[in-house]
This record gives structure tokens, C-alpha cells and sequence, in this order.
């Protein structure tokens, strides 16, 4: 009996020891691993042990409503925690799997901060239109049985999660039709040589073709703000770039991409445009690969069938992956350059970083540097400067060097620049101009030019 007792005490010590260290966050209930301590719990639950030179993060982000793919959950997290903010790319190992009715999509890659390299891992789940992650950091294996024991501990509960309406879709307010501007330049107009024809306007560039109209959004803040729910985002950038200058809307079509299947971020709806009054078939486009510089572009057309006609059918593309047509649509935003254009000073820059790791004894090699400022000074009676300065070399040791000359510059044509000397020999340059709100950027041989 007395044994019987010890037993039952043991056993009910055990479950409060348990109770104890099980805490909440969010929609989840968790066991806090020993030894870590709370670093935040505000937007995210950030859990961190630090070991010497070992160290280990925990990161819980809280559940969100949005796509119920999986895969596209998980490209979104990655894209976003990991390959563009420690600049590792894909992960380099992935898997799926399935825990307790939700679908699991896991993924690591190794990055590097300031000569210390460590694992990073990134964990999206999903059920139906919820998910929600989980990131880790650690530099030390001995984590890892830590790390899986505190994954198992995490418990969500759906009764929890309060659901949010849609984002309400804007079409009744009306602004003032934008002028076509210039801005100082000489060229307002490009004629293609397939039949589109690009003007500069105050928000945009308006290219045109036969019966559809094209607006080349520029850069906006608002527009352009991260969210990690597509459907949400691409509806925000609908409301804040188009909806203000249209009303009554029907059929209308959101279907937000990524760039797993490089699949783009697609709405369409027929409305009425406000400053005309008349119906119009209107698509929101914005391809979601090539990189980062991603225009979203706004097509009018009189009707579907005539949009389709041009660009084709969504679903059509989307089987096919043919979205060349759409994407091509950002590239007409090009004008030529005069000479007076040139006036002034046009500068660009670069810098880039290499951290290297003894692989014997993961203690960091050093770090190789590299940074280069490059600018153009055009006087405006036929001469220029040119001065290039670069900076490069391992952390401690940084090698200094530049270059100028000056000489003479002319246009052959006005997609072209011939300097007298770059480098002690001419050089002819591919010249061009792209807008975006109030400015433009020179660009020579597809590298930017901003003016100073």
C-alpha cells in the first residue's frame, strides 16, 4: 500500500512538473525546452538558449488565414525568413510529411552572419486555409533533439483562431485622370516596333495597342508593402492602384502566385471606368519570378474576349505556363535619351559580401568585402567625367583603387553613348531611360543610373 502511494504521488508530481513549464501563445499551447528563456512574445514567440559559442532560436509565428497550398505557404516563409533575408537561395534539403491532420512542409540550408555559420530551418503548416510556421537557428547539433521535442510540444487549437472577412474590394471612388508628363525630358513617346506605343504619365507609363491600354504602375509604398497572405496582398495592391477609378464591378477574379510554379498574381473584373463611364475588362498583373523588380501592370481592354484575344485564356496559361505575352507587358516602360537629357551627374553603386568558415573547425576564414561606386558628370557642352571607385579585400586588409578619365561624349543615335575614353580605349554605351514617379533612371549597358 505504501508503495501504491509513493506511486501516485510520483506520478501526480510528474504531470504538475509538466503543467508548469507548458505556456501559451497565439492559438498554441507549448513546453518551454529548459534552459531558454522568453525573448519575445509580442508579434512572435522568439525562444533562445546561448551555450558559449553555441546558440539556438526558436521562432513561433502565429497562424494566418490565406492559401490552403501548402507548398505555396511554405515557398512564401522561406522566401521571406530565409533565402532573401540571409541570402542562401532554396533550401538545400526539404521534405513533406503529415502530423496530426496538418500537412508539413520542412526545409534547411546554411547561412552565414559575420563568419559565424549556423542551420537554418523553416517548418510550414497548413490545414485547409490556415497556416502557420516555425523557424529555427542553431549552430550546434545537440540542439536538434531539443529543437524536435519542442516541434511535438506545440499544439494548436483551431477553436482559437479567429477568422478575418476579405478584405473589402474598393470601387467608387474617383480621381482625376492623370496628364502625361515629362519631367524635363525631351522624349514623352516610344514608338515599338510591334506596334505599342509608351507614354509617361504621373503614376504610370500608358502603353497602347490597337483596343487595349496598358498602365505600368510605378514603384508604391503602399502597394508594394510585404504580406505574407498573397490573396490579401494582391487585393491591397487592387484596392490602392486600381479600384479608385472604377465602379461596378462584376465577375471579378483574384487568384494570388508564387513562384514555385511561377505562377503570377492574377485579378481581373469587368467595371465601368469612371472617366469615360464606359464597361471595360480590367486584368491586375504582376509576374512573380525574374527576380525581385517586379512591376504591377494594369490592362484595359473592351471586353474579356478581347483580352483574351491578345494575352490568352488564365486558365489556358496557367496549364501551359505561356505567360510571355503578359510578361513582356513591363518592358515597354523605355524612352530614349537626348543629349540635353544628360546634364548633371548620373551615379550607381554596389557592394557584396563573402564569409569564409575553416571546414575543419566551423571557426570563421574572414570575410572578403566588395563595394564600387561608379558616376558619369556630364557638363552639357559635349564633355564628361567619369570616376570609378572600388573597395575590396578581406576585413581588416581592404585594398582602395580608382579610375578617371574625362574626354568627349557623343550620340550616334538616341539609344547610344560614345565616350572618348573608359579605361584608356572609346567605349559605346546602350543607352535608354525608365520612369517612375517624378524621376528617371539611366540606364547604360542594363546597368541603373540614378541622378544625383
Amino acid at each position: 500500500m505504501r508503495t501504491c502511494k509513493l506511486l501516485i504521488l510520483f506520478f501526480l508530481l510528474a504531470n504538475n512538473a509538466v503543467a508548469q513549464t507548458t505556456k501559451q501563445f497565439n492559438i498554441f499551447s507549448y513546453t518551454l525546452p529548459a534552459g531558454f528563456i522568453i525573448k519575445e512574445k509580442t508579434n512572435r514567440l522568439l525562444l533562445e538558449i546561448k551555450e558559449g559559442n553555441s546558440f539556438c532560436q526558436l521562432h513561433l509565428w502565429p497562424a494566418q488565414q490565406g492559401s490552403s497550398d501548402p507548398e505555396a505557404n511554405f515557398k512564401t516563409d522561406w522566401d521571406h525568413f530565409a533565402g532573401k533575408q540571409y541570402k542562401i537561395g532554396d533550401p538545400t534539403q526539404k521534405q513533406t510529411e503529415t502530423q496530426n491532420g496538418w500537412t508539413v512542409v520542412n526545409g534547411a540550408g546554411v547561412a552565414t552572419i559575420e563568419g559565424v555559420q549556423f542551420i537554418i530551418t523553416v517548418s510550414t503548416f497548413t490545414q485547409n486555409d490556415i497556416s502557420w510556421c516555425v523557424i529555427t537557428l542553431f549552430n550546434d547539433e545537440k540542439y536538434m533533439t531539443t529543437i524536435d521535442n519542442y516541434l511535438q510540444s506545440i499544439n494548436p487549437d483551431i477553436k482559437k483562431f479567429v477568422r478575418k472577412a476579405d478584405p473589402p474590394v474598393n470601387n467608387n471612388i474617383t480621381t482625376v485622370n492623370n496628364q502625361p508628363v515629362s519631367n524635363g525630358y525631351q522624349f514623352t513617346t516610344t514608338n515599338f516596333d510591334d506596334g505599342w506605343v509608351s507614354i509617361p504619365k504621373e503614376d504610370w507609363v500608358q502603353t497602347t495597342k490597337g483596343n487595349i491600354k496598358v498602365l505600368i504602375h510605378y514603384p508604391n509604398k503602399k502597394a508594394d508593402e510585404y504580406n505574407p497572405d498573397g490573396d490579401a496582398a494582391l487585393k491591397n495592391a487592387w484596392n490602392t492602384l486600381v479600384a479608385p477609378r472604377y465602379s461596378n464591378a462584376t465577375g471579378m477574379f483574384f487568384k494570388s502566385g508564387y513562384t514555385f510554379e511561377t505562377t503570377p498574381n492574377y485579378a481581373a473584373a469587368q467595371m465601368t471606368d469612371n472617366a469615360t463611364g464606359k464597361r471595360v475588362y480590367v486584368v491586375f498583373y504582376q509576374r512573380t519570378y525574374y527576380g525581385n523588380n517586379n512591376k504591377y501592370v494594369e490592362i484595359i481592354a473592351p471586353d474579356q474576349t478581347a483580352f483574351e484575344q491578345v494575352f490568352g485564356n488564365y486558365e489556358n496559361n496557367k496549364a501551359n505556363k505561356t505567360w510571355n505575352a503578359l510578361n513582356s507587358l513591363q518592358d515597354y516602360n523605355k524612352f530614349a535619351v537626348a543629349p540635353s537629357d544628360l546634364k548633371g551627374t548620373w551615379t550607381t553603386d554596389f557592394g557584396a559580401a563573402i564569409s569564409y568558415v575553416y571546414v575543419a573547425t566551423g571557426l570563421s576564414a574572414g570575410m572578403d568585402t566588395h563595394s564600387s561606386a561608379e558616376s558619369f558628370e556630364f557638363t552639357g557642352n559635349g564633355n564628361y567625367k567619369w570616376e570609378l571607385n572600388v573597395a575590396s579585400g578581406q576585413v581588416g586588409s581592404i585594398k582602395f583603387q580608382q579610375a578617371k578619365t574625362s574626354g568627349t561624349v557623343t550620340m550616334p543615335d538616341n539609344w547610344h553613348i560614345q565616350f572618348s575614353d573608359i579605361f584608356g580605349k572609346p567605349k559605346r554605351y546602350e543607352a535608354m531611360f525608365t520612369c517612375i514617379k517624378g524621376l528617371r533612371i539611366l540606364w547604360l549597358d542594363g546597368k541603373p543610373y540614378a541622378k544625383k
